[in-house]
């Protein structure tokens, strides 16, 4: 695990978790990794899920990856985008 990650979350993945809090408080269920990328300006499906499993490696958030939009905030993501870390 990315010893920054525990620290100090960088402007894309903080910019990740408050897209994906933001479209589930809006829609009831989660983003897929193609509305993630397109909302936050990632360059390509691969680097959004290469960006999610970091996110996941570092305990920000859950989800089961053989399924679609099943990711979800963990309570250490939650404080990381209510906290701004």
């Amino acid at each position: 695990m990315n010893s920054r990650m525990n620290c100090r979350l960088n402007e894309r993945a903080s910019t990740v978790l408050r897209f994906i809090r933001d479209y589930q408080q809006g829609h009831g269920y989660a983003p897929t990794l193609r509305e993630i990328m397109t909302a936050c300006a990632i360059s390509s499906t691969s680097v959004t899920a290469a960006e999610m499993r970091r996110l996941r490696r570092g305990g920000f958030i859950e989800y089961d990856p053989i399924r679609a939009r099943t990711v979800r905030l963990t309570e250490k993501g939650v404080g990381a985008v209510e906290h701004g870390r």
